[in-house]
């Protein structure tokens, strides 16, 4: 992607297909061809996903600790699954 000029706010660049579909959230153009129909004028809103991935960036710390969270109570049920399986029978 090259940055050719400047627009009001904004910027004019070049890109290729495969960086366009990939502006637009898909792995590339075999995977978004059938999707999107890409033309002149078209908008692809870039800001949403940017924001999407940084704020699941931002949440590693927390799935971290849901992680750990969810990994000891599965080990402690797997110390009480038994003795409830004893208890009922």
């Amino acid at each position: 992607m090259e940055l050719i000029g400047k627009s009001g706010d904004g910027w004019v660049l070049t890109a290729s297909n495969e960086e366009v579909y990939h502006l637009c959230g898909y792995y590339g153009s075999h995977d978004g061809a059938n999707k999107v129909a890409l033309a002149v004028g078209a908008t692809v809103n870039v800001n949403a996903m940017y924001r999407r991935l940084r704020e699941l960036g931002q949440m590693k710390g927390e799935l971290a600790r849901a992680k750990k969270i969810l990994l000891d109570a599965a080990a402690q049920m797997d110390e009480v699954n038994p003795v409830i399986e004893a208890a009922q029978r």
